[in-house]
């Protein structure tokens, strides 16, 4: 729906007086800026006021109803390509405004694409350092004895940690760091 407007007709536009010829769509955007209109009527007025038929001859009478004429179809015209250009102007929010929704989810949808190898890296560790933080607890837990222990309380604790079966979650295997290469071959 867009046109195309030649920078050389805006340039021309801007700053000789606007005629009738020159209302068109393509250069729409300099014709309806401020001020640019007045100037319009002003060449218009310049063009009818200017002239003074006479009334009491047949041919005046129809040389000023011409002339009103005149001024109406040029207020048309102005007022179609008008408006024409301002329906343009309405729609174009609602084009960029579905650009931009579709760019939002798209770049959304890379960004967490790309982030997928760091979030499940950061998963897997977090559950390295859940599990290593367990096994610690328990072994303090097993050696936090209380001020009135009996020797037999120690004898079982040792017993207890020496016997101990870890948890998958706990083993020692568990608490190594993945290798950089496991890491990188996951695939995005």
């Amino acid at each position: 729906m867009s046109k195309h407007v030649d920078p050389k007709a805006v340039e021309a536009t801007s700053t000789a007086v606007v005629e009738i010829e020159d209302i068109t769509i393509e250069k729409a955007p300099t014709i309806y800026g401020k001020g640019i209109l007045s100037q319009f009527v002003a060449s218009v007025r310049a063009k009818v006021i200017g002239e003074v038929p006479d009334l009491t001859t047949d041919k005046g009478r129809k040389r000023i109803a011409s002339l009103a004429a005149q001024v109406a179809r040029s207020k048309t015209a102005v007022d179609g390509v008008g408006r024409e250009y301002l329906k343009m102007l309405k729609e174009q929010p609602k084009v960029i405004e579905a650009e931009l929704r579709n760019f939002l989810t798209d770049m959304d949808a890379l960004r967490d694409e790309v982030r997928a190898p760091l979030n499940e890296y950061e998963a897997k560790e977090l559950a390295r350092k859940d599990a290593i933080e367990d096994a610690v607890q328990a072994i303090v837990d097993l050696y936090t004895l209380p001020e009135d222990c009996h020797s037999r309380d120690i004898r079982l604790r040792i017993a207890q940690l020496e016997n101990r079966v870890p948890s998958p979650r706990c083993s020692p295997s568990a608490w190594k760091k993945p290798s950089r290469s496991a890491s990188m071959a996951s695939p995005r």
